[in-house]
C-alpha cells in the first residue's frame, strides 16, 4: 500500500506539538511499524498524560461522549444552519469555521461573529432571535444518521461493564429524543450533561467535570471522546484522558493543539481499535511508566531522522498546509485562493506596524487581543482589507494560523482583534507580540542618549511608551535629526519680524477677493514682502515649515512653496513631486518631511 493512501485510511497519531521530528515520532506506517506497534504508541500518550497529571494509572469506569459529530452525524446540519442564517443577518460564518464552534453555546458563537465584525456584543434580542432561527434551519434538514461505529463501540463498552456518559452543549430536545431510538439501553436519563445542567458551556470544563460526578468517577478513571476542538479543551482542562475523532473538516492538528491524547480520523476507526485503546489503558507496564526500554528509543529516533526525508512528504502539519513557506513575519496576510501556498507573501501589516496592544476578555471570559495599526498604515489596512472583504484573512504567528476571520468591509479605523480556538494560548502570544513590537522600538533608539525620567520609570510604564510609539514616525523623526549633514540646527532668538509677516500673509490668503491661481497671489505685496524675508533669512525656513502653509500643503500652498524655495535654492526638489505621490495624509507627512531634509542638505551648504 503507497503512502498516501496509507495515511488517509489508517490514523495512529497521538498528541505532539509543531516539531517535525516529534510528528514523525507518532506516526504509524507500514514503513515504520517495525519500530513499534499501535499499541506501543497508545502507551506512549497515555504514560505522558500520567506523567503530566500526577496519576500512577487509569482505572478505566466510565466513557464520556459528545453528541453531534460523535454519535450523530449533525455536525454538517449545525455548520450549515449557522452559516445560512448568519448570512441573513449579514453576519460572516463559514460552514467550516461553524465546526470550530461545535460545542459552544449559541450565544456565545453569535457574540464571536458579532465581535469581529462590529466591535460590539450583540443585543440580547438579537441573540434570542438568530439562534431561534438557527434552530428552525437546523430543524428543516433529514433527521442526522447515526455515525459509523458509535453504535458498534457503546456495546463493546457496555459489554465490558464500563459507564456510558453524554456530556453534549445541546439542548435541542429533538436531538436528545434521538438517543433512546437510535442508541437503545445505552444512555440513562442520570448519566446525561445538557445544556440544561451546567452555568458555563464547552470550552469550560464543568460540563465534563458534570460528567464525572453523575458516573461517580474520579479524573483517572474515566476517558473522553469528542470531535470539536473546543470539547477537547473542556475534556483536556478537566484533567481527562481525551481521544479526538476528526469526523469534520478541520485539521487534525488543530484537535491535536487543542489538548487531545489520541487522535482518530473517525468514529469508525476508533471502534476498530477499541480493544488496543483498551489493552494500552490497563497495561502494567503504562502504570510504572515504563513503556519503552531507553537503548530502544535511541535506535527509533536514530531511524525517524533516517526516514525524516520520506515521511515529511506526508506528515502535513497543521497550518503548514495554509502556510508553506516558512518564516513570515508576524502580522495579518491575504488568504489565497487555488495556490499551493494559500498565504500571501507579502504581509499586509506587520507586528512594528501595531501602535497599541492589549490582552483582554470578552463577554464569555475568552482571551482577545486588541490593537491599532500605525497612522502610517491606516490607509493599506483599509485598502487591503477593502479588498478582502467577502473573503477571509489570517494572522499568522510564528509561520501557524492563529485566526482566519472572514472581512465585512473596510476597517477604516485601523482596528483589529485577535481570537482564537486555542484560547488558552493567547496570553502567551501577547507576551511575545508585546516584546517583539517592545525591540522594535528599543532598536531605533538603542545610539540614543539614555533619559534619566524615562529610566526611573517603573518597566511596566516603559513598556507603555513603548507600546504607544509609532514606529514608522520614531524612525522617520530619527532619520531626520540623526544625520547632521541633513538637517538645518538653527537657533532664532527673534522671530518677531518673520510672525508679523506670516500673519499678514494669511490674512492676505483669508480674503474672498482674490482668485484661486497661485500667480495672483504672488504678486501680492504682502507675499513678496514675505518671500524676500525668508530668502534674505534663511534660517527662517524653519519656522517656515511650521507656519499654515504646511497645514493644508496640497494645491496653493505647494506652489507657493517651491516658488519661495526654489527662489532661494534653484536646484531645490518640488514640494509637489512628492506629496502627489501619495493621496493618504500620513504617507504625506512623511513625504514632506523627506522634502524637508533635502532642503536640509541645502541650507546646511549655505552655512
Amino acid at each position: 500500500m503507497r503512502i498516501e493512501k496509507w495515511l488517509h485510511t489508517n490514523y495512529h497519531v497521538q498528541h505532539q506539538k509543531l516539531s517535525l521530528d516529534s510528528q514523525l515520532s507518532v506516526l504509524y506506517s507500514p514503513i515504520s511499524n517495525f519500530l513499534f506497534s499501535i499499541y506501543q504508541v497508545f502507551q506512549e500518550a497515555i504514560s505522558r498524560y500520567l506523567r503530566e497529571h500526577g496519576y500512577d494509572n487509569i482505572r478505566l469506569k466510565a466513557v464520556l461522549f459528545d453528541m453531534d459529530g460523535v454519535l450523530f452525524n449533525s455536525m454538517p446540519y449545525h455548520a450549515d444552519a449557522w452559516h445560512t442564517v448568519m448570512e441573513r443577518h449579514g453576519l460572516h460564518l463559514s460552514r467550516e469555521e461553524a465546526y470550530m464552534h461545535e460545542g459552544r453555546t449559541g450565544a456565545a458563537t453569535i457574540n464571536i461573529v458579532y465581535q469581529r465584525q462590529y466591535g460590539k456584543d450583540a443585543t440580547p434580542e438579537m441573540i434570542e432571535s438568530i439562534y431561534a432561527e438557527k434552530s428552525e434551519e437546523f430543524n428543516r434538514h433529514p433527521e442526522p444518521e447515526r455515525m459509523p461505529g458509535a453504535w458498534e463501540v457503546l456495546q463493546k463498552i457496555k459489554a465490558e461493564g464500563l459507564t456510558p456518559v453524554l456530556v453534549t452543549g445541546s439542548g435541542q430536545h429533538s436531538l436528545l429524543d434521538r438517543l433512546a431510538h437510535n442508541f437503545p439501553g445505552m444512555f440513562q436519563r442520570e448519566r446525561m450533561v445538557t445544556a440544561f445542567d451546567v452555568k458555563y458551556g464547552k470550552p469550560n470544563p464543568e460540563p465534563y467535570l458534570m460528567g464525572l460526578e453523575k458516573a461517580g468517577v474520579k479524573a483517572n478513571e474515566a476517558i473522553v471522546v469528542e470531535n470539536a476542538p473546543i470539547g477537547v479543551q473542556a475534556g483536556a482542562a478537566a484533567g481527562i484522558f481525551t481521544i479526538a475523532v476528526n469526523t469534520g473538516p478541520l485539521d487534525g492538528q488543530v484537535l491535536l493543539d487543542a489538548g487531545a491524547n489520541l487522535l482518530f480520523p473517525s468514529m469508525q476507526a476508533f471502534c476498530d481499535n477499541w480493544e488496543a485503546v483498551r489493552d494500552a489503558l490497563a497495561s502494567e507496564r503504562v502504570k510504572r511508566g515504563q513503556f519503552l526500554k531507553l537503548k530502544f528509543r535511541k535506535q527509533r529516533d536514530v531511524m525517524w531522522r533516517k526516514l525524516l526525508g520520506i515521511l515529511t512528504l506526508f506528515s502535513f502539519l497543521p497550518y503548514f498546509s495554509i502556510c508553506q513557506n516558512k518564516l513570515r513575519e508576524n502580522g495579518w496576510y491575504h488568504i489565497l485562493s487555488g495556490q499551493t501556498d494559500s498565504i500571501s507573501r507579502e504581509p499586509i501589516v506587520t507586528t512594528k506596524d501595531f501602535i497599541a496592544l492589549k490582552l483582554d476578555t470578552d463577554y464569555f471570559g475568552k482571551y482577545v487581543i486588541s490593537g491599532q495599526i500605525s497612522n502610517y498604515k491606516r490607509k493599506k489596512w483599509a485598502e487591503e482589507t477593502e479588498k478582502a472583504t467577502g473573503r477571509q484573512i489570517a494572522f499568522i504567528f510564528n509561520d501557524s494560523v492563529i485566526t482566519n476571520p472572514r472581512v465585512n468591509c473596510s476597517i477604516e479605523s485601523g482596528a483589529f482583534q485577535i481570537t482564537s480556538v486555542l484560547d488558552e494560548k493567547l496570553p502567551d502570544i501577547y507576551k511575545q507580540l508585546k516584546q517583539e513590537k517592545i525591540d522594535s522600538i528599543e532598536t531605533l533608539f538603542k545610539d540614543w542618549e539614555k533619559d534619566s525620567l524615562y529610566f526611573t520609570m517603573p518597566p511596566e510604564h516603559r513598556d507603555s511608551i513603548r507600546m504607544a510609539i509609532d514606529y514608522w514616525e520614531a524612525y522617520t523623526w530619527i532619520k531626520l535629526t540623526t544625520k547632521p549633514d541633513e538637517h538645518y540646527w538653527y537657533s532664532i532668538t527673534d522671530s518677531a519680524e518673520y510672525k508679523k509677516l506670516e500673519e499678514a500673509l494669511k490674512e492676505e490668503f483669508e480674503k474672498s477677493n482674490l482668485s484661486s491661481r497661485a500667480s495672483d497671489y504672488m504678486q501680492s505685496d504682502t507675499y513678496q514682502m514675505y518671500k524676500m524675508y525668508v530668502c534674505n533669512n534663511s534660517e527662517y525656513i524653519n519656522l517656515m515649515f511650521q507656519c499654515f502653509l504646511f497645514k493644508k500643503i496640497r494645491g496653493l500652498y505647494s506652489y507657493l512653496i517651491d516658488d519661495i524655495i526654489q527662489t532661494k535654492y534653484p536646484s531645490a526638489p518640488s514640494i509637489r513631486t512628492y506629496i502627489d505621490k501619495t493621496d493618504n495624509s500620513d504617507d504625506e507627512r512623511f513625504a514632506v518631511y523627506e522634502w524637508q531634509r533635502q532642503i536640509w542638505v541645502l541650507m546646511n551648504k549655505d552655512k
